[in-house]
């Protein structure tokens, strides 16, 4: 342990990140209880609480007494950028990337041993060694039933993890940590349903044994099938932050929208973009950590997408004249989706067209929404106007079978195409020739009116119309 190098200051803050640490991981091994592959796998004793163990040389490990004859086990290592990647998401603005208070490793050599017994003595059933290269956040998983290696139920084992990279880190502290849980959960046992997280033990008389976070995985009877591995995929989900090495898709609202990215992940910028950048659109796909997030296996990358953008305009109408119009769109994700709402009666709507006749006079407030998908929506509002039918007007061509028409009163009605000369409504047009006596310039109740012209199923027309 690094504790008697550093400073009070330097003591307060890794401190302080140790219990963030703790918090996330006793939260995120809730994860894990959807994941268990078939029965469960106690821990040796009550879970007491522990510091975590910083990885710098010395053996960690964790013991537990054996459900199964055959397992997966692991221990809980990340490097430290990562994991402060990491919580700087869970804890915006109180970690920042990359803040870690440790020199940072780029790999580490470990070895992995299965030893029988509770602590760090036992006989070695297995031993491995693995390196382990940045970015790391997660467990290292032995599979001992493919390898051979059966526990007898009941018996207590350990799981210990050494640091063997012979490597110097500056100050005496290490690039490389092993995350602890704290004990939230006081009851013996695995958790409920099969939960493959196990919390450890501090035993006072074991050096090195603490509260690390670590799992127990029951395999099934023939030894040799793993846990189906979880995928995970976006399509179209907007870059909300950016990391070293991850980035976080729609505000990071759960761990799988934590995607980390390495050298080896197939990335294709398109749209002439060269980097990661905020709003940016990002379609992927990999493999899924319950705890870490989705490590990415292909990354497209999409820029950000454009204000969406609604042109054309809705020309007035008119009762009973046919009526089309045309709206288009850019900007947004395609495909878009369009509703138009205060549409005049008699007026269709769809994808953007206008079409029909309208059967109503009247002004019109039309709002167009347009929603592409990713959700964005534009509102766009029109005013339209459909104006009244016209007015049908008579022809002075006297048409095949009226008869002659003519008379002679005073006007005792005028009204709109038509005056009332007695008690005979005279109809007239623009081509009715009318001709006013004296200084009178139009029709009116009193005048005297002359008029000839035909008549049709009862109605007369003018076609010349005289006053004095």
């Amino acid at each position: 342990m690094p504790w008697a190098k550093s400073t009070h200051t330097e003591r307060f803050e890794i401190m302080k990140i140790h219990h963030k640490i703790s918090l996330c991981l006793a939260l995120v091994v809730a994860l894990f209880a959807d994941q268990a592959y078939s029965g469960a796998t106690d821990i040796a004793y009550p879970p007491t609480t522990g510091g975590g163990h910083d990885f710098n040389h010395a053996p960690v490990g964790q013991s537990f007494k054996a459900l199964a004859p055959q397992v997966k086990a692991g221990l809980y290592i990340a490097d430290g950028v990562s994991i402060t990647n990491w919580l700087s998401t869970v804890y915006p603005g109180q970690i920042q990337p990359g803040s870690y208070p440790y020199a940072v490793a780029p790999s580490v050599k470990v070895n992995v041993k299965l030893l029988d017994g509770e602590g760090p003595s036992g006989s070695v059933l297995n031993s491995r060694d693995i390196t382990l290269t940045a970015p790391f956040m997660g467990f290292i998983d032995i599979d001992y039933a493919a390898l051979g290696v059966n526990l007898t139920v009941g018996n207590l084992y350990t799981i210990l993890v050494t640091d063997i990279s012979n490597q110097s880190y500056p100050n005496g502290v290490v690039g490389w940590i092993v995350p602890s849980v704290t004990d939230l959960y006081t009851s013996a046992g695995a958790y409920a349903d099969g939960h493959p997280i196990l919390q450890g033990a501090m035993v006072p008389n074991e050096t090195n044994i603490g509260d690390n976070a670590f799992h127990v995985v029951d395999m099934n009877p023939t030894g040799t099938a793993t846990p189906p591995a979880q995928t995970c995929a976006g399509a179209n989900t907007r870059i909300t932050s950016i990391g070293r090495n991850f980035i976080v898709v729609n505000s990071g609202l759960n761990v799988a929208d934590h995607v980390w990215y390495n050298p080896q992940t197939g990335i294709s910028f398109n749209g002439g973009i060269t980097t990661f950048a905020l709003g940016e659109l990002v379609t992927y796909t990999g493999i899924m950590d319950p705890v870490a997030g989705c490590y990415a296996t292909t990354v497209t990358v999409m820029p950000t997408p454009t204000p969406i953008i609604v042109s054309g305009t809705l020309p007035n109408g008119q009762v009973g004249s046919a009526y089309s119009a045309a709206l288009s769109a850019t900007g947004g994700v395609a495909p878009h989706g369009w509703l138009a709402t205060g549409i005049p009666a008699g007026i269709s709507f769809s994808n953007g067209v206008f079409s029909g006749t309208p059967t109503t006079a009247g002004s019109h407030s039309v709002v167009v929404t347009l929603t592409d998908s990713l959700g964005t929506v534009s509102n766009v509002t029109y005013s339209i106007s459909i104006a009244a039918a016209p007015t049908s007007s008579p022809s002075c061509t006297q048409p095949s079978g009226a008869g002659e028409a003519a008379g002679k009163g005073l006007i005792t009605a005028v009204g709109n195409g038509y005056i009332v000369v007695g008690l005979k409504k005279v109809n007239y047009s623009s081509c009715t020739k009318v001709s006013f006596g004296g200084y009178t310039r139009k029709f009116s109740v009193g005048l005297l009116a002359e008029w000839e012209g035909y008549s049709t199923s009862g109605n007369v027309t003018a076609k010349v119309i005289s006053t004095e």
